[in-house]
Order: C-alpha cells, then structure tokens, then sequence
C-alpha cells in the first residue's frame, strides 16, 4: 500500500479479512479504497472497521477525516469523539476537532476545543497558544487572545507568530507605543519581516492619513451609501449579511465586468483597498479593485475602457494575482501583468497604495505582502474626483459569479475637506 502497488495490497488484505473479519486489515481496506477516490466503499469499509475488534479507534478516527472531507461536519465530529472514546490518541483527535471547527467557521467552538487542548497539555508550547490567541483575535476577543499570545512567549520570547499576534492585538486596540515596540521585536526576530515593516509604516501613515470604511452593515439589498452599479452583466451586487455581493450569472458579454463605484471628491486619495472572499468564484472568472482618476467624457474604449489613469488589482481567470494600469483616456489599458499566486481559500485583503505621490510610484499588495508596483503619474488625484471600484465577472457566457466583499477602505491625506 505504502509503496503503491494497491492491486496486491488489495489482494493480501482481503485475505488478512478473511471471516470472520479483522479490524485492522478491514481499516486498510477502507484506506486503500478512499486512495483510490471510492469514497463510498472507504466509508462502509470504516464504520465496518469500527465495529471489529483491534482498530475501533483508529477506524473511527479516519472516518471522521473522511466524513469531514466530504462535508458531513456533524457526523465527522460525531466519528472523532467516539475515536476518544474508544482510546484513540487524545491529541490526534483534538487537532482534527480544531480543524473541522475551522472548516465550519465555528469560532467558537474552535476555540473551546483550542482551550482544552492548551488545559490537557502540561507545558503548552507557543504554536499551541498562538492557535489559540488567533482563535480568540477571530472573534474579536482581543483581551484573551493578547493573554494567550503573552503565554506564548514565556515559553518562547522570539516566536515569531506569538510577536505577530500580539503586535496586531496592540494596533486593533489603538496602543500604537505597544505595537511600535511589537512590530520592532517581529523584525529582530525575523530581519526583513514584510508584515511588520508594512505595521511600522501603517503606524508612520496614521499621523499624515485618515481612513474612511464601508462595512457594508447596513440593510439592503441596494448597495446605497453613495455606491452605483455600473454595467451590470447579468450579475446582481446587493447588500446582504453586512456585505456586498456580487451573485449571478454571466450575460451579454463574456468579457463584462459588473462594477460598484464610488466616487471620493475633494479629497487627496492615497491608498485605497478591499478584502475579497473568492473561494466559489469558480474557473475563469475574475474579480478586484479598482482605482481611477476620471479626465472627463466617456471611457476611452467603451464601457471597459480606462477613464483616466486607472490601477485595477485582481485575482485574474488563470488564478493568479494580476494588475493592469491605463496612464491615460486616449492611451487605455496596457497589457496586465501577473503578481503571483492568489493566496488561496478565505478572505483576501488587496491593496493599492500611492506610495509616492512625486514620481506616481504604487504599491501593490495581498494581506500585507507587497507583490510589486507600477508607475501612474496621474494617479496623484490633487482633489480631483477619484472612483473608487469592486468588480466581478464571470468565466464565460452563463457562467455563475459568487464574489463577496466585506469592506472597502479609502484612506487620504490629512487636512483636506472632511
């Protein structure tokens, strides 16, 4: 089996299974037919496994990773707790608890099991209490998570993920002096940490910035708030559970992209950015932020056409993190360029910031990782209006579009017109 030879494997355990059944060949059985993508036969193969003596535990233990593969979560925490109950190893069956909780986006209960854990460990390292720290920090129990991250680097002073933790703990509860000292400690550990030297400089931005947030927590289902739909293409954003969805199906032109705009007017516009939740997005389809300084008229190229000098930021149809830039109406869109892999499952923040407004030098980044820049020079907005955008688009005609966005920042310069 180890080996990859799953024909004689099969033939030696189904001997060793012989009547009237053995628990651990009937195990393998069931593993050797869930490697072989029968998920069926693997799931009567483990719950036959758990009912013969020498593999209950084991038996159930792999059920409840096969079940919550499968999205069965209830019956797969139902498997794992009878595996502990059975005798199987206790922290094995904990860790596939934590994760299942994940997967379900049970905070809660993720947390309780990370707390168990931590209270069943004599002397819980600081991976484990980050675990738990990040646990807490995701259902904004900041008090808890800094305690926990704290216990964490008793055991270790340097862990990085602990340093992380509790810089971000200090920055979310406006101790700017703490995460200064934080974000410090992070990059002595880790010399050239691209996470904490984007803190340090987010610490050096608030004195000259200001952010303005849509949350979208509001009821809807119009966007409001000064948002308009601009070209829809058979796909209908909406306000729904505090947020904005895109939901549809792809019309009219393959190429369409359904946006949401916002125009800021008056003010000096220097980063603006958006977190995307893009997991069912589905192959082909694309979906960003986009940030444009209007010249006036209609677009340069039709409906998709730049406007003005325009950075659009994007998960692109190949998966890959991508940007296009327009330095102009009359000159439209260049060719794109490819940043690198989307980061994968969850919510993802993007980032487009005017890093140097003298030389239109703009900064572009995924969850705080700077994935490259570009050059606008007529990005620097001087007050002028400045439309601010989320866009989703199908993979083909017909093709469903599920995007989600959960907030929309536009920071500007201090002292202009509030």
């Amino acid at each position: 089996l180890l080996g990859g030879r799953l024909d004689a494997a099969a033939s030696a355990l189904e001997a060793a299974d012989a009547a009237p059944g053995w628990g651990p060949a009937r195990l393998a059985r069931g593993l050797l037919a869930e490697r072989r993508g029968d998920v069926a036969q693997a799931r009567t193969l483990l719950e036959e496994a758990a009912r013969l003596p020498g593999a209950r535990g084991a038996a159930r233990y792999q059920l409840g990773h096969l079940l919550g593969a499968g999205g069965d979560p209830a019956e797969a925490a139902q498997a794992l707790r009878e595996a502990a109950r059975d005798g199987y190893a206790f922290e094995l069956v904990l860790r596939a608890l934590v994760d299942l909780a994940r997967r379900r986006a049970d905070q809660e209960g993720e947390a309780r099991l990370l707390e168990l854990h931590a209270r069943a460990t004599p002397a819980p390292g600081p991976a484990l209490l980050a675990r738990l720290a990040d646990a807490h920090a995701r259902a904004g129990r900041l008090d808890e998570a800094r305690a926990a991250y704290a216990r964490g680097l008793e055991a270790a002073p340097d862990d990085p993920a602990c340093l992380r933790g509790l810089a971000y703990c200090a920055y979310r509860q406006d101790d700017r002096a703490g995460a200064r000292g934080l974000f410090e400690r992070v990059l002595r550990a880790v010399p050239g940490d691209a996470w904490a030297t984007r803190g340090l400089r987010q610490l050096e931005e608030a004195s000259t910035r200001r952010v303005w947030t849509d949350r979208f927590d509001r009821a809807g289902p119009e966007p409001k708030n000064a948002w308009r739909v601009e070209a829809s293409f058979g796909v209908t954003p909406s306000v729904a559970d505090q947020r904005l969805v895109f939901d549809g199906r792809q019309a009219n032109d393959p190429a369409g992209k359904t946006r949401v705009v916002r125009t800021v007017t008056g003010e000096d516009v220097v980063k603006v950015e958006a977190t995307f939740a893009l997991d069912r997005l589905g192959d082909g389809a694309a979906a960003g932020l986009r940030w444009e300084v209007p010249e006036g008229g209609a677009a340069g190229a039709g409906a998709e056409g730049a406007r003005g000098p325009t950075v659009v930021l994007y998960r692109g149809a190949t998966g890959q993190l991508e940007v296009v830039v327009a330095r102009s109406k009359a000159r439209g869109f260049e060719d794109p360029v490819a940043l690198g892999p989307w980061p994968g499952p969850g919510a993802r923040v993007l980032s487009i910031d005017l890093e140097r407004p003298e030389d239109g030098t703009v900064g572009l980044w995924i969850d705080g990782q700077r994935r490259g820049e570009v050059r606008v020079q007529g990005l620097a907005n001087r007050r002028r209006d400045v439309d601010v955008s989320v866009y989703a688009q199908g993979g083909a005609l017909g093709a469903p579009v599920d995007v989600v966005v959960d907030d929309v920042r536009v920071f500007v310069l201090r002292g202009g017109p509030r």
